[in-house]
């Protein structure tokens, strides 16, 4: 006589058995690629996610106000503390942005979604403008897979603001 457990046969207990084994396994399989995508992200942070330029995207290009010099702009920001989001302290020294300064003037864009997005100016804290006047870039922070609270917001006419706490405060740099 076949032994029974809670009903079922051993051999439908053994498909069960197969079926959640697989389940596992593609699952762990799914996660260890995620976390080497994410790994990869970590790796090189600053690698451009654009190539060559479009004709149509250097037409744009060409239709820009003049950038201003920012060999005369300081482009590093004295005693700054980074924190994360949730509130612990990242980083705490001297800020340079001038590599993401010149990175924004070629028009290279890092591989984060609101890397060169509009920035609409939400919490009021830069001078108005009309919508798409500003653009927002991330400034990578030490430490920090992600894009981290800094960025640098550059108006239409060249102006450049920086803030290390995700639009809370700013600084103008170009002044």
């Amino acid at each position: 006589m076949p032994s029974r457990i809670s009903g079922k046969s051993p051999g439908r207990l053994g498909h069960w058995l197969r079926l959640a084994l697989i389940i596992v396994l593609l699952g762990i399989g799914l996660y260890r690629t995620w976390q080497r995508q994410q790994e990869q992200g970590r790796a090189n942070p600053q690698a451009p996610a654009r190539g060559r330029q479009t004709s149509e995207e250097n037409d744009v290009e060409q239709n820009k106000p003049a950038e201003k010099d920012l060999s005369a702009a300081p482009t590093t920001i004295a005693r700054q503390t980074i924190r994360n989001e949730n509130g612990k302290v990242v980083f705490r020294g001297d800020v340079d942005v001038g590599p993401t300064l010149a990175r924004i003037s070629r028009s290279e864009r890092l591989e984060f979604s609101h890397d060169g997005i509009v920035f609409q100016n939400r919490e009021r804290r830069l001078p108005s403008k009309p919508p798409g006047y500003y653009h927002e870039y991330v400034h990578p922070t030490p430490g920090l897979a992600g894009p981290g609270p800094q960025r640098i917001i550059r108006g239409r006419n060249g102006e450049n603001y920086y803030t290390p706490d995700h639009y809370r405060t700013f600084q103008r740099l170009d002044e």
